[in-house]
């Protein structure tokens, strides 16, 4: 079996950047000799899972390509993660452990000329990436390596990815989004330029002027803080940046108008999909803007239906399980005790959402934080939305509780502000603003003065961490 990425990797300009971290620009070739030298280190090392902790850098990617050439498989580890062993040892000892405690024994390893991209052991699954999604329990999702190239590809046909883009990656590679971004240009040969986030906003910028950045792949708190920092410097660059590429969390109607507004030459192109489901929709901002609070139409290679609790169709306009089958499918749940549910051969992803009449997916929610209000079911994404719009509100977070007192379910907001003052009478103003905006039902009963919203690193919020 031939290694598509490998292959791609060999067919590229040997001269040509692929990565610049921090300022040191490596080429194709020298990418080439790391990997032929990753190969000949992990080739010793008789395990069958290979645990890369994904620091941003060339020697996590040369381990990746290197454990697929191999047929070993690679496993994904958050650089953050204080106790990496609580995943390794998932694995049974059938693991190596891979981090810059190797870099220096990589490097003295021997190098020869790849010259193919035959896998040397068969294997068809390319990596597991572990997701916690808003539950904090460790999932370890198998991809294939047929899904990961078919899903490069898609993901290309729809954004026109080319090979003399520039990519600023905003995010980590441990996780699907950041890695997928890597795949898409690995296919396209385009360079990538890392970066750790917006977090130093001046080097951001001294590199996109320098490199003359075309691409921008982050998530949607990144931008936002971007634009909110820096909106006026973000501006003289509209004619230079041609693609973004955003995923992973929501954005509300506002916030994708003012990036429009921004960056009215870029194509903005937002995903939805899971780690199990990568891209299964896309949308472009500026020429989808009628539906811009949708999250887009079907992905090339993916199908979407809308089901309901009997596994049959729901209506257009009418919500349901949003289920997916496509090239862009996970293979199978490992190291932990999931199992996948189907409809027939549709995954059910949890999420709940309509499709309008013209393919437009809206997302509401995952299925289990919908609220239940007198049987009714309420998205807290669309009360967050509507309070998020309120001036002195910075952001919030919606959940059910019991109210003993009458013995319902009700609904009550997390509010963070922005300025001081009485939060009782805020909370009145609060709900002031809601009864022009949403039905009755769906208006809290109780809101609670938060610091902070507890979200993951990709910017979902952790229900799970506030009090019902």
């Amino acid at each position: 079996m031939k290694i598509k990425f490998i292959e791609a990797l060999l067919s590229q300009p040997k001269d040509n950047p692929f990565l610049i971290i921090n300022n040191e620009i490596i080429t194709y070739s020298d990418f080439l000799i790391l990997v032929s030298k990753t190969i000949s280190f992990l080739k010793q090392k008789e395990k069958d899972y290979i645990f890369i902790n994904a620091e941003k850098n060339q020697f996590t990617l040369a381990a990746y390509f290197a454990s697929q050439k191999l047929g070993k498989i690679s496993c994904f580890i958050d650089p953050l993660t204080k106790s990496p062993e609580k995943y390794t040892s998932l694995a049974d000892n059938n693991f190596f452990y891979f981090s810059n405690e190797n870099y220096k024994e990589v490097l003295s390893s021997k190098s020869k000329s790849l010259k193919d991209s035959d896998q040397v052991t068969l294997n068809p699954f390319s990596e597991i990436i572990f997701t916690t999604g808003t539950t904090g329990k460790p999932k370890g999702v198998l991809l294939s390596h047929e899904t990961i190239y078919k899903t490069a590809k898609n993901i290309n046909q729809f954004t026109k990815l080319k090979n003399n883009d520039v990519e600023m990656h905003m995010m980590p590679i441990s996780h699907s989004f950041g890695l997928a971004r890597i795949r898409c240009s690995v296919l396209k040969g385009n360079k990538i330029v890392f970066m750790s986030g917006f977090g130093n906003m001046i080097e951001f910028y001294q590199n996109l002027e320098k490199y003359k950045g075309t691409v921008i792949s982050t998530v949607p708190a990144g931008i936002n803080f971007l634009i909110k920092l820096s909106k006026e410097k973000l501006i003289e660059f509209k004619s230079q940046i041609r693609m973004m590429e955003l995923g992973s969390s929501q954005m509300t109607r506002q916030e994708k108008i003012n990036l429009i507004n921004v960056l009215p030459n870029t194509d903005i192109c937002m995903h939805y999909g899971l780690t199990e489901a990568s891209r299964a929709t896309f949308l472009n901002f500026r020429k989808e803007i009628k539906y811009i609070e949708s999250v887009g139409k079907q992905n090339f290679g993916t199908k979407i239906k809308i089901l309901n609790s009997e596994g049959k169709n729901c209506p257009a306009e009418v919500s349901g399980e949003i289920c997916i089958k496509g090239t862009n499918l996970f293979s199978d749940y490992i190291f932990c005790d999931n199992k996948p549910l189907y409809y027939g051969n549709y995954f059910r992803t949890g999420d709940y959402g309509y499709v309008n009449k013209m393919g437009y997916l809206f997302f509401k929610g995952r299925k289990d934080d919908l609220i239940n209000v007198a049987g009714k079911k309420v998205s807290p994404l669309e009360i967050e939305k509507n309070i998020n719009q309120i001036s002195f509100v910075e952001e919030s977070a919606c959940i059910a509780f019991y109210n003993e007192r009458n013995s319902l379910t009700e609904i009550k907001a997390y509010v963070v502000v922005k300025k001081k003052g009485s939060f009782k009478s805020l909370s009145h103003e609060i709900i002031k603003y809601l009864r022009n905006e949403i039905e009755y039902y769906k208006i809290p009963s109780t809101f609670v003065n938060i610091d902070k919203i507890p979200k993951t690193n990709n910017g979902k919020i952790l229900r799970n961490k506030l009090e019902g």
